[in-house]
């Protein structure tokens, strides 16, 4: 299993958004057994919103899609 993720930080007044990609791969291998093997190769975007509503208050709001090569988004 591997995972990579590159993001940016953009901050503006009170507002801060934060988008992204991420790649995860999974593989196994089973020389002894066969019908076990798999590779899983899953691309995703991701974004987050945070708003200062008050001193004592930040509001956020977040969203993720996964595009799985075998089970879908």
């Amino acid at each position: 299993t591997w995972f990579a993720e590159a993001s940016a930080a953009i901050p503006r007044e009170r507002w801060v958004l934060v988008a992204g990609a991420a790649w995860q791969e999974e593989r196994y291998a089973n020389a002894s057994v066969a019908g076990f093997d798999y590779r899983f190769r899953v691309p995703s975007a991701f974004a987050q919103v945070d708003v200062d509503a008050a001193g004592w208050l930040v509001l956020s709001a977040s969203g993720r899609i996964d595009r799985h090569d075998v089970f879908g988004t």
